[in-house]
């Protein structure tokens, strides 16, 4: 299983981004192998994302509840509901009272989104809400919860397409969906050719942040975490980053990382954060092409080196469209 995950970006490909998982708790901080509900991120952005992880446990009876999620300056606040559905028909939408709460898990499957008319929701297509004007549907799931700032409305459901920016965020309660953005493309596939630009993946279709009140913009270790509500408690700070020494082609350094992604888990005194490592390197390097890539790190004990995979296209190289030298 990885620990770390490595990628180069940028069209010059002078950008290397490695991103880590670590496991803090009370009294130790462990890498955690990359292979959580939460998928990879390797594309740096602005701010951390504060998201949760974990299962409510209503009391019994409920209906509704309200969860809080404070971290340092950020304060959220969640509704989360028994199973409720929307209801379509000659006179309007409404929404059908909620039954009683159950175990709810906190994920995209549960926040506003999901597919309709075949067309995803694009801030979150996993989830439950989310219908078009030409949906067929009379009845729709809705989801079970909510950011209480912005709360899924009837006129929220069956509008018209071009209404859709206009629909409030998933909840980003849960892990959530984060791409790469397209940041390495231009200069990139002009000089590359044919056969292995069609193996590359779109990463910008897939380009997810969490909303601006669901980030962190300043990260100060120490500072305070809160949640309560649902069945759900915990008292914590910020972990402190972990540094890292870093040796590119012989030239060790050592770097401090951007915070990513806090992930707070009540009930087990945990906290995973993801970090990002931003490293410039001395010259280009294309995964896949590049059979050796020179860069090493170690963390918390442990020394990664990045060995390349085999180039993807050896019998083709060198190819009269790529100039570099391997």
């Amino acid at each position: 299983m990885n620990k770390i995950q490595f990628g180069i970006y940028e069209p010059d490909a002078k950008l290397a981004l490695v991103e880590y998982w670590v496991r803090h708790e009370r009294h130790h901080t462990q890498l955690e192998p990359v292979v959580m509900e939460a998928p990879r991120i390797l594309a740096a952005h602005p701010g951390t994302d504060l998201v949760l992880q974990g299962t409510t446990a209503p009391p019994p009876g409920a209906l509704s509840g309200q969860l809080e999620f404070h971290v340092d300056e950020v304060r959220r606040r969640f509704t989360v509901f028994g199973h409720r559905v929307a209801q379509r028909s000659n006179r309007g939408v409404t929404f059908e009272p909620a039954g009683p709460m159950e175990a709810v898990r906190l994920s995209p499957a549960n926040e506003f989104g999901g597919i309709s008319c075949g067309k995803p929701f694009l801030k979150n297509p996993a989830g439950k809400g989310y219908c078009l004007e030409s949906d067929r549907r009379t009845e729709v799931d809705l989801p079970l919860v909510e950011d209480a700032a912005c709360p899924l409305r009837p006129e929220h459901l069956f509008a018209p397409e071009s209404h859709t920016a206009r629909l409030p965020n998933a909840a980003w309660a849960g892990p959530v969906p984060l791409g790469n953005p397209s940041r390495f493309t231009a200069k990139l596939h002009r000089h590359m050719p044919d056969e292995v630009r069609s193996l590359m993946p779109d990463w910008g279709s897939a380009s997810h942040v969490a909303p601006p009140h669901a980030r962190l913009m300043t990260y100060r270790p120490g500072a305070p975490i809160f949640i309560d509500g649902c069945g759900l408690s915990y008292r914590g700070s910020l972990p402190s980053p972990p540094t890292a020494t870093v040796t590119i082609e012989g030239r060790t350094t050592t770097l401090s990382p951007s915070p990513q992604r806090i992930m707070c888990e009540p009930g087990s005194e945990t906290i995973f954060s993801a970090y990002v490592l931003e490293l410039a390197l001395s010259r280009p390097f294309y995964p896949g092409v590049h059979a050796n890539i020179p860069v090493t790190i170690a963390l918390l004990g442990e020394e990664y080196t990045f060995d390349a995979e085999p180039p993807v296209l050896p019998p083709l190289l060198p190819h009269p469209s790529f100039p570099y030298q391997l």
